[in-house]
């Protein structure tokens, strides 16, 4: 009876360690849980997830960069910023500029993802829509900055970030300044 007893006992034990083992892995972190709400395909999940990054991109730059670019959301956040949804264009661009600013090699995985054209599309946006274009900007810039992303493709940014000089918003119209001087500094056909 003792024998059947550690038998069963074992074959529970067993039962629990597989169901445990098939269970999906959750993880406290909310990046990690932004990560995949992120690869939604519902606007709100993108938006709620955009707003957890942006939020750990701001109150740890560099180790919350260092996640989002190890994590491959890079090329996400890009493909967001073509969303029809504005709010998640805005979250992608801001979450975005905030990790191409302290993230050398986040610059390069955004540049092949395709960020400057998209980022360059979006300083044509609608010129009260401020928001928008300072994140686009912001971006940009940050590309822009990086020795080795500067400039690829840049060029076609002179046009609209000249005509955001005469934005209305001056955070926009500084972050517009600031942008070509770095496109500048990367592409002679600029100058």
């Amino acid at each position: 009876l003792l024998l059947l007893s550690q038998d069963q006992d074992l074959q529970r034990d067993q039962d629990l360690q597989r169901d445990q083992n098939d269970a999906p892995v959750s993880s406290s972190d909310p990046l990690d849980a932004a990560g995949c709400q992120l690869r939604s395909s519902d606007p709100e999940q993108q938006a709620a997830a955009l707003e957890t990054l942006w939020s750990a991109t701001c109150a740890d730059s560099v180790d919350a960069a260092n996640k989002i670019h190890a994590a491959g959301m890079v090329p996400c956040l890009t493909q967001l910023l073509s969303s029809p949804d504005h709010s998640v264009q805005v979250g992608a661009a801001a979450t975005l500029g905030n990790v191409v600013r302290v993230l050398p090699a986040a610059c390069t995985q955004a540049a092949a993802a395709g960020a400057v054209p998209t980022l360059i599309q979006l300083l044509g946006s609608d010129p009260d829509d401020t928001l928008l274009l300072r994140y686009a900007v912001g971006a940009l810039e940050s590309i822009a900055d990086d020795a080795e992303q500067g400039s690829a493709g840049m060029q076609a940014a002179v046009e609209p970030l000249v005509e955001l000089l005469s934005c209305e918003d001056i955070s926009t119209q500084s972050r517009a300044v600031g942008c070509l001087w770095s496109v500048m500094r990367h592409v002679e056909e600029a100058r």
